[in-house]
């Protein structure tokens, strides 16, 4: 039997299939982007009347704290997340990858579940977990006999943004699973095999072994996460309106807030570029302290 020619497409195939994915790209990812720099050189503030106003709108940002105040909340929760997420996300997988683990294929639905509601149904659903007088939180605590754990887990601005964060750990740690797992299962079994006829078995062959096959798997997840975060906002909206006071406002509500409720466009634009500027910064800062790390 012959073999079948592989035909190699024309340059004008190419133009052909790929002009309608990079058109709509252009039009839904890169033209908002100039939009965006272009009204943030103006003080538009809705209709037909926009003036340039140069820089100062950049100045302003320099000096805004709560822009400031924002960012540092984004990286609390960034924080949080890398631990929990990342950190719960591994054990679950390596628990899940176990071939003495039986209806592995319940619980890894179960985990990954929460992934896939909106914002919205979840801020919702802990808000029902959080609220400081008929919460299901602060009941269990009275049940089990720690009615000094209790607390206003929304209304504290010490501890809001913590508590915000939780459901952010709750919600995505079974993206970091499904990742992990992946990662896990590409490890050939001969490689673990020859890992324990040396002696190698438990912590040690995961330290030894699993992480370091795992690593550029581990760096990829890390940056999905820093990037999200960047961005989050239904959540906490559903949850505080980024209260108390300003207490849990992270960058994309200070945006909206700015642009939608104090009706300040071209300052909330500004913003948005601000945002685009510092997660680049944080995913490029990220990126290099990888390159330090000795498992490459």
């Amino acid at each position: 039997m012959k073999r079948g020619l592989v035909c190699r497409p024309t340059k004008f195939e190419f133009v052909k299939f790929l002009f309608l994915p990079i058109l709509v790209y252009l039009f839904a990812v890169v033209s908002p982007i100039f939009v965006g720099i272009y009204f943030s050189f103006t003080n538009w503030a809705g209709g037909k009347k926009i003036k340039l106003i140069g820089f100062e709108n950049y100045a302003t940002l320099v000096k805004d704290r709560d822009f400031w105040n924002a960012f540092l909340n984004n990286l609390q929760i960034i924080a949080i997340c890398l631990v929990g997420q990342m950190l719960l996300g591994l054990i679950i997988a390596i628990l899940l990858n176990s071939s003495y683990l039986r209806l592995r294929n319940v619980y890894r639905f179960v985990i990954f579940f929460p992934v896939i509601l909106s914002g919205v149904v979840v801020g919702y659903l802990w808000l029902i977990v959080y609220n400081g007088q008929f919460g299901l939180l602060n009941a269990f605590l009275e049940l089990i006999g720690r009615s000094d754990w209790i607390r206003m887990w929304l209304d504290d601005p010490k501890i809001v943004v913590n508590s915000i964060s939780m459901t952010y750990v709750w919600q995505f740690v079974g993206l970091n699973v499904v990742i992990f797992l992946a990662s896990l299962q590409n490890i050939s079994p001969d490689i673990l095999e020859a890992a324990e006829l040396d002696g190698a078995s438990g912590m040690k062959k995961v330290r030894y072994i699993t992480m370091p096959l795992m690593m550029n798997t581990v760096k990829v997840a890390a940056l999905l996460t820093i990037s999200g975060n960047m961005k989050i906002f239904d959540q906490i909206w559903m949850m505080t309106r980024g209260g108390p006071g300003t207490a849990s406002t992270v960058l994309a509500i200070h945006a909206y807030k700015m642009s939608f409720m104090g009706m300040k466009l071209g300052y909330g634009a500004t913003i948005s570029i601000g945002i685009m500027l510092l997660s680049l910064v944080l995913v490029l800062v990220f990126n290099v302290l990888l390159r330090s790390e000795k498992y490459e």
